[in-house]
């Protein structure tokens, strides 16, 4: 990431240097010619747009059906069961969101059966209403034009893709944040209830989705206090009264809420802070919008100056915030919390691509196919899929391990979800959660004979835990197996191979076997089993790297 951040430095100085030489010129009459940009013109615009559609279809439609990863399992286990009441019970239990978005998954799985697509419907379908509400954010800001080419870049939006391609709450709340931003910028414009009663549903929505997501909302307020313009169609009153309505409508959140401060540490997942992550989600769109913002010269299409200000404030202002947090200590910086921010980062993006020369454009243009190519490109490559589902192979991991089990009987399986709540069942009791992703949509759940490891390597309790439950289980063992989610902070797999050579010296002989992506799948033989049969047993899956090297 931080090539791309030194990238966009470099492309963003060339274009000023551009400008600036071109703004110096004496001759005025080639900068006018071209002043309504590349697509403003619509010769270009049809294909261009024909060929992002296309595109961004393509992009969620491969690998849908592909296995759930680890935190689409979270969401399975909360409706997978038959009633209301479960799914409540189960997504206030574990989920640090409220049930709005388990109850919708639900109703998807109980109307098209338990699949990985029926699971993962619900986020596309929001992924597609954002991209819609989108054109009318833009349409609102600036014109159709603008609006139609918001929605555009919204659709081919990488981290967009991502959300819409998985069974989580991200797509839920980035479209409730759009309303929302929708809803404001109407009733600041005109000051008419459709608006007002869009911003109040749309924050409420928003706060329901995502309790993280809603940091967005923190932007409205400070462009309301900073543009004077705003406040003229929609008084202080009315504001105040609008969001006291909000906030009415999400008490039923609070003993959620305090139920998930009062578990804080437990559910803290995030390391070192990652001052990155707001470049992750809108990097493209960010070098687009601050190219378009050096452009002086008045184009054909542009956004008023209290509209664009506002757009920039409710772009920045989580950015800030949740930034300002984490050097507090308290860590939220994470891309997917921050979604939300790509509506008026696409609607900013769209006003720099219809109002600069083409000529100006080529850098922030190219920078934005190159940063989608490699997102793409990559997932492809290593997932099959170019939006990561699939980043995870738990459904093939576990039909390959049961296979190898079904003849060999009840070895012991170490096993590592790799949630972090793991961290949290001190005494070996474990959440039922935990088991989650060893039943993939449709499938049964393998009988094994199971022992669940710790999320962290350097956990308090795990010394105590392992010399309790672990070493007896594998002490006699002739043969055990690990499987682990390739997660955390460390190699969990290193490490565990390490401490069973330092606990067990020259007894086990340990090898990786073939698991698929995400997923590593360890099998240790005693060698005293070995020699006794006077042969190596060997899986029926390929073997592959040796642990010793």
């Amino acid at each position: 990431m931080g090539v791309f951040a030194f990238l966009a430095v470099v492309v963003l100085s060339i274009t000023w240097l551009l400008i600036s030489r071109q703004t110096a010129r004496a001759g005025e009459a080639r900068a006018e010619a071209d002043s309504t940009g590349p697509l403003g013109a619509g010769r270009l615009a049809v294909p261009f747009l024909v060929i992002l559609g296309l595109a961004g279809l393509v992009f969620r439609v491969v690998g849908f059906s592909s296995s759930l990863w680890l935190d689409e399992f979270g969401t399975l286990w909360a409706v997978e069961g038959g009633a209301v009441n479960q799914v409540l019970e189960r997504a206030l239990a574990f989920h640090p969101q409220s049930p709005f978005y388990y109850l919708l998954t639900w109703m998807s799985v109980r109307l098209l059966g338990e699949s990985e697509m029926a699971l993962r419907l619900p986020a596309l379908v929001f992924g597609v209403a954002l991209v819609l509400i989108v054109y009318r954010l833009g349409q609102e800001a600036g014109g159709k034009t603008i609006g139609l080419f918001a929605a555009a870049l919204a659709w081919v939006s990488y981290p967009l893709v991502e959300a819409s391609a998985s069974a989580r709450p991200y797509t839920l709340a980035a479209f409730m944040a759009a309303v929302m931003l929708y809803g404001f910028l109407r009733a600041a414009r005109t000051g008419n209830w459709t608006g007002r009663l869009l911003f109040i549903a749309g924050g409420a929505g928003l706060f329901y989705a995502h309790y993280a997501c809603a940091v967005e909302a923190v932007g409205i307020a400070v462009a309301y206090a900073l543009i004077k313009e705003i406040r003229e169609h929609y008084s202080p009153f009315r504001f105040v009264g609008d969001v006291c309505v909000q906030a009415v409508l999400v008490l039923p959140c609070l003993p959620h809420l305090r139920n998930l401060w009062a578990r804080r540490g437990a559910l803290s997942w995030l390391e070192a802070p990652d001052y990155l992550a707001v470049f992750e989600v809108v990097a493209p769109l960010l070098v687009l919008a601050l190219a378009g913002a050096m452009w002086k010269k008045e184009p054909r299409l542009t956004l008023e100056r209290p509209v664009e200000s506002w757009l920039w404030i409710v772009l920045a202002t989580p950015a800030v915030a949740l930034t300002a947090m984490a050097v507090m200590g308290s860590n939220l910086l994470e891309a997917r919390y921050l979604l939300a921010m790509t509506a008026p980062a696409v609607v900013l993006a769209a006003w720099a691509v219809l109002r600069m020369p083409r000529r100006l454009l080529i850098l922030p243009m190219g920078y934005l196919f190159l940063w989608s190519f490699f997102f793409f490109g990559a997932h492809f490559i290593l997932e099959d899929s170019f939006s990561g589902a699939g980043r995870q192979d738990w459904r093939g991991a576990v039909a390959r391990l049961d296979k190898i089990l079904s003849k060999e009987g009840r070895a012991p399986v170490l096993y590592r979800s790799g949630f972090v709540e793991e961290d949290g069942w001190p005494g070996g009791r474990v959440s039922p959660v935990t088991f989650a992703p060893l039943r993939s949509p449709g499938r049964r759940a393998p009988v094994w004979n199971l022992l669940s490891l710790t999320y962290r390597w350097r956990v308090p309790m795990r010394d105590e835990y392992f010399e309790r439950l672990v070493t007896p289980a594998i002490a006699q063992a002739p043969v055990f197996y690990v499987m682990s989610c390739d997660n955390g902070p460390e190699d969990y797999s290193v490490r565990f191979r390490e401490w069973v050579a330092a606990r067990f010296p020259g007894r086990f002989d340990g090898r990786r076997l073939k698991a698929g992506q995400g997923i590593t799948l360890l099998r240790f033989e005693a060698r005293a089993h070995v020699e006794s049969t006077g042969t190596r047993a060997t899986a029926p899956e390929r073997l592959e790297s040796s642990l010793a090297r």
